[in-house]
């Protein structure tokens, strides 16, 4: 890596290189290794065909893979960790990792370049997200890299900041956070109030479609340009539907087959993006679908706003509604 290094301005005056080969340098002509300043990581790639995003879950680092462009065509579940050295201007300690293609696997400790590394080759496609969860105390704060593959620096690579543990656990709300929430309250919601049921509590089973659809006119969903879930989102959907058995299942499954029915226990829902959402002030519209059966269906907006303790809460219906 080539690493540019501004000259330093001496209090007696200049230094010539011509006349004095070693004033200040070493070998290379560098000023010498005690006087480099640290080089800051690279800019991330805006363009980059994955992205990568860092959170904690309690003493796991949990990082999130996004993938755009060819890299939706085909992706690998083996990749390479690196971390960003400031002082050598250059990314370190490369490690194997593997990403799970589901949430709430287990944390797996980084392992360091091998030859010997197994890790079973899948030809993936889609958007993701895929997770890499590692522990804590396995991972140092700072800019780090994941590149796919057995080595370092290809073919794809994704950039990420790992905060300071401290730092993430008290940020402010972030508006990802919010958003999640609403999702999980608009969820909550129609399976428990607005459910076609006259807001009995009915179901012990809730499938939940785990892409968000487009928000159109009478409370119904569009699934035209389906955006995936992120695992935040998921985990405070089943979060808030708790006790109930949760499971995400595919766009495909959305609909039932000719002359087949659901057990009574059991909601499938579809949820839309938030539409006029402002985190900052309180309030979101969702719209969302609840299947029951071949002729038991639901859908409506509903306004979500945040109360006073901070919770987000549907407080009233919006537009009209459909049932079946």
């Amino acid at each position: 890596m080539s690493v540019l290094v501004r000259p330093r301005a001496l209090a007696n005056g200049l230094c010539v290189v011509l006349a004095l080969a070693a004033c200040g340098t070493d070998d290379g002509g560098l000023p010498a290794a005690d006087d480099r300043r640290p080089v800051p990581a690279p800019t991330p790639d805006a363009e980059a065909p994955t992205t990568a995003v860092a959170s904690y879950d309690g003493d796991v680092v949990e990082i999130e893979l996004r993938y755009t462009g060819a890299a939706v065509d085909g992706r690998g579940v083996c990749w390479v960790i690196e971390r960003w050295d400031a002082d050598a201007g250059d990314w370190t300690e490369p490690h194997h990792v593997t990403v799970q293609t589901s949430d709430g696997g287990e944390a797996v400790e980084p392992t360091p370049l091998s030859d010997e590394f197994a890790c079973i080759t899948l030809a993936l496609t889609g958007p993701g997200p895929d997770v890499v969860r590692i522990p804590a105390d396995a991972v140092e704060p700072g800019a780090h890299r994941l590149c796919e593959g057995f080595e370092p620096g290809g073919p794809t690579c994704a950039d990420v900041e790992v905060a300071e543990q401290d730092e993430a656990e008290h940020d402010e709300p972030t508006d990802a956070q919010a958003r999640a929430e609403v999702l999980a309250e608009a969820a909550r919601h129609r399976v428990a109030v607005a459910n076609s049921f006259g807001g009995d509590d009915v179901f012990d089973v809730v499938e939940v479609v785990d892409v968000l659809g487009r928000a159109i006119r009478e409370g119904r969903v569009e699934m035209d340009a389906p955006v995936p879930m992120t695992v935040a989102e998921r985990d405070a959907i089943a979060t808030a539907l708790a006790p109930r058995e949760v499971t995400f299942v595919d766009l495909d499954d959305v609909f039932l087959p000719p002359n087949t029915t659901m057990t009574t226990d059991v909601a499938r829902i579809v949820l839309a993006e938030p539409v006029a959402f402002d985190a900052e002030a309180g309030r979101a519209e969702m719209t969302s679908t609840l299947l029951c059966g071949e002729l038991c269906a639901i859908g409506s907006a509903h306004l979500v706003e945040r109360d006073d303790d901070g919770t987000w809460v549907v407080t009233d219906t919006i537009d009209h509604g459909w049932i079946s």
